[in-house]
């Protein structure tokens, strides 16, 4: 028999995942230094969205950690192989292995695009699917790592980074919105439990 406390504590929280959502989101604000807002942008949130929603069900059911992640990694899957790979995807959905032979053809294209080009980049096909897949895997990790792990200290860490890469790549003033946001999603994160 399980104790009051314990049942308690093995409840998801809505403001918790709230709280990841929050943080993740406005970790990536700053990327709008450095590539144009476009798709990407609106890809990007709703990727997070939807594997922190089915995390959040999937703890809902009861489901252990790992399987709570494996959901997500299978959301992301889905939603990367829906948007970005419709066409070598069996029936849009199901990566085969001409969608395996896509991506690298893609993240190659993304990167000589970074390497090459000067901020503000405009986010074409391979720019958006990396950043998309970037997010989608990054919300999985710090889902993970805030809810399943309780260690929120070290996910605040891992956003504060990069949230700075974009700054330390392209140097401006401080935009003041953004940052408050993404204090305000780390405050969430740190005090959500």
């Amino acid at each position: 028999m399980s104790s009051p406390k314990r049942r308690s504590r093995s409840r998801p929280s809505a403001g918790l995942a709230i709280a990841v959502l929050v943080g993740v989101s406005t970790a990536l604000l700053p990327l709008l230094r450095v590539v144009e807002p476009g798709a990407w942008l609106v890809g990007a949130f709703a990727i997070i969205a939807l594997v922190l929603a089915a995390g959040y069900v999937a703890r809902r059911f009861g489901l252990p950690p790992l399987t709570v992640s494996l959901i997500g990694i299978g959301v992301w899957v889905v939603t990367v192989s829906v948007v970005f790979f419709r066409s070598s995807a069996l029936f849009g959905v199901i990566p085969m292995p001409a969608t395996f032979r896509d991506i690298p053809l893609l993240v190659d294209a993304a990167m000589t695009q970074v390497r090459d080009g000067a901020a503000p980049l405009d986010a074409g096909v391979a720019l958006s699917f990396l950043i998309v897949a970037a997010a989608g895997l990054l919300a999985i990790a710090i889902d993970h790592v805030v809810v399943s792990a309780r260690m929120p200290l070290l996910a605040a860490v891992a956003l504060i980074t990069i949230y700075l890469i974009p700054a330390i790549a392209v140097p401006r003033s401080v935009d003041i919105g953004t940052f408050i946001a993404f204090a305000a999603g780390l405050m969430l994160l740190l005090g959500g439990e």
